[in-house]
């Protein structure tokens, strides 16, 4: 666990609340393996970008712009694009309740990292360690 805290796989927090067995089962996970192969791994990846309000869903927003600020778990690279990883600890009963809770989310991360990475962003998983498994959105 300390090696997982200091590499910054995972936060404090993180590492308090997910049991030892889920978090070697990620370790094993065929997520883990990708991005352990890919050519660039960033992890807990900072943004703050500027986007039309539009892009947001706002309708009739016009032409303002609004400041989003975050910070991305895990982006790797593959050879076709990017990927966006996004671990969550909440306690949910199924996958489908996971991605409606962070679609929206994921949605805007991956807008926001297209356009400031100049990369096309090829998926979004969630990584639920309360279920482990991955949870791959489609936009």
């Amino acid at each position: 666990m300390e090696r997982l805290l200091r590499l910054e796989f995972l936060t404090p927090a993180q590492a308090q609340v997910i049991p030892l067995e889920r978090i070697r089962n990620f370790f094993t996970s065929g997520l883990y393996r990708r991005m352990r192969e890919a050519r660039r791994l960033e992890r807990e990846l900072r943004f703050l970008w500027e986007i039309d309000s539009s892009l947001m869903g706002y309708e009739n927003a016009g032409s303002d712009k609004i400041t989003v600020q975050g910070v991305a778990d895990c982006v790797f690279w593959e050879d076709d694009g990017a990927v966006i990883v996004d671990y969550k600890t909440d306690r949910v009963s199924s996958a489908e309740e996971l991605a409606d809770k962070y679609r929206e989310q994921l949605r805007m991360y991956r807008l926001i990292l297209q356009k400031s990475l100049q990369t096309p962003v090829k998926s979004c998983i969630i990584y639920s360690f309360h279920l482990e498994k991955e949870i791959t959105l489609h936009f």
